[in-house]
């Protein structure tokens, strides 16, 4: 084992895991995808994605939970935003792969 790895024991290991697991899903990388851009509602994200407003709805409540979604809400409309870095970085990695056909 390569001795800059982290041990078994790290939060390296866990956190990793779990925010890999949320990501893990077509629809929820779009959604995140999505608001890469900036802050949208659930009507215009659910038109942009061409998910169902429940499965929309759904995906964004996993995405939160995961801390990786935040929720805004403003008069008579739930706005919904990325500001993960660590978002912008899995994404910005898999963009890489897929360029270079990995």
């Amino acid at each position: 084992m390569p001795s800059d790895l982290p041990s078994d024991g790290s939060p390296f290991f866990a956190y990793g895991a779990a925010l890999l697991t949320a990501m893990a899903d077509r629809d929820r990388l779009v959604i995140l995808r999505s608001l890469v851009d900036g802050e949208m509602s659930l009507n215009a994200l659910s038109m942009l994605t061409g998910l169902g407003r429940l499965l929309c709805s759904q995906e964004l409540a996993t995405l939160q939970a995961a801390g990786l979604v935040h929720r805004r809400v403003g008069r008579d409309t739930a706005y919904f935003s990325c500001r993960s870095e660590k978002v912008y970085k899995v994404l910005g990695a898999l963009d890489e792969m897929e360029q270079k056909g990995a």
